[in-house]
């Protein structure tokens, strides 16, 4: 017996991530793993592609390429999508066989979608494959997000263990943002970058949104353990849990880990991206630019021209 593979899975999600998502704490998180203008880029599990149009006004306006199983979130985001705006397009695929060209992006983003995937790795894998050599792969995930509150239970948490290894069994893995610097290691990416940044911070019970949000995730969650483990008393845990949370004396805390690292190329780039600053056939480039990898580039009196390969 399975469950859906997306454990959120409802027909509310698109709004419950419409309510959730904080543009400028997204925008930072973006920013962190290193996307910038002229960058094409792809959102992995983009939802209804609120970070996707955010990527696509980072980058400039540069090709942007939202991804997710949901036809019904996809449909949601094209419907969204401004007449006026180019250069962004929502597909509806499997993202562990993503619908572009190898080598096709310079950065590849993924945000609150690894926790739910039986084989992150494969993922990872694809976002790789389709990042151009030299381009940027990061992730951005939670890690023992519910776990992180005080006073809390023997009852609860040792119940909450248990469902999460029941979940576990079926793809939802809450510790994976601890995991994914190694993960990142075993996948040969270079250069690779770990922050830890504050998500949430509630003293006192939460807020009216958080609690809302809360009560969605948990009702969600008690009902699919509820399918594995019928007789399990999900549903007591979950309101357990809401009243704990909601105390006065509560205090609850969680992280995001965005770790970014660098496709290592097998051979030197057919075109690389240059910062402004950087002169190119003796005229100084006012911004971010493609050239071509043998082209003579000039900082600070060097020159330089694109090897064949690189070690």
């Amino acid at each position: 017996m399975t469950i859906p593979a997306y454990l959120m899975d409802s027909p509310s999600e698109g709004e419950r991530l419409r309510q959730k998502t904080d543009l400028a704490f997204a925008e930072a998180n973006l920013r962190l793993a290193g996307l910038r203008e002229p960058m094409q880029s792809i959102d992995v599990g983009c939802g209804i592609g609120i970070l996707t149009m955010l990527m696509h006004e980072i980058s400039g306006q540069a090709r942007t390429v939202g991804v997710d199983g949901s036809s019904t979130r996809i449909e949601a985001a094209r419907s969204s999508l401004p007449p006026a705006v180019h250069g962004v397009e929502f597909l509806t695929a499997d993202i562990r066989e993503l619908p572009a060209r190898t080598d096709s992006f310079d950065f590849s983003w993924s945000r609150f979608v690894f926790e739910y995937l039986r084989d992150p790795e494969a993922v990872l894998a694809e976002m790789i494959r389709v990042t151009r050599p030299g381009g940027i792969v990061a992730v951005a995930d939670l890690d023992a997000q519910l776990m992180n509150y005080y006073p809390q239970s023997s009852m609860v948490r040792e119940k909450m263990q248990e469902g999460f290894r029941l979940l576990g069994d079926h793809g939802f893995d809450p510790w994976i943002g601890r995991k994914l610097y190694s993960m990142f290691n075993r996948c040969g990416l270079r250069e690779i970058t770990a922050k830890v940044v504050p998500y949430q911070t509630f003293c006192g019970g939460l807020s009216p949104q958080a609690r809302d949000n809360w009560l969605q995730k948990l009702t969600l969650a008690s009902a699919r353990l509820s399918l594995i483990d019928p007789f399990g008393g999900w549903d007591e845990l979950a309101g357990r849990i809401m009243i704990e949370m909601s105390r006065g004396d509560s205090f609850y805390y969680s992280t995001l880990v965005v770790v970014s690292g660098i496709k290592q190329p097998a051979r030197w780039p057919a075109e690389v991206l240059i910062d402004a600053g950087h002169h190119l056939n003796g005229q100084a480039q006012e911004g971010p630019v493609r050239v071509p990898r043998h082209a003579r580039l000039r900082n600070a009196g060097d020159s330089f021209e694109g090897p064949e390969s690189v070690p």
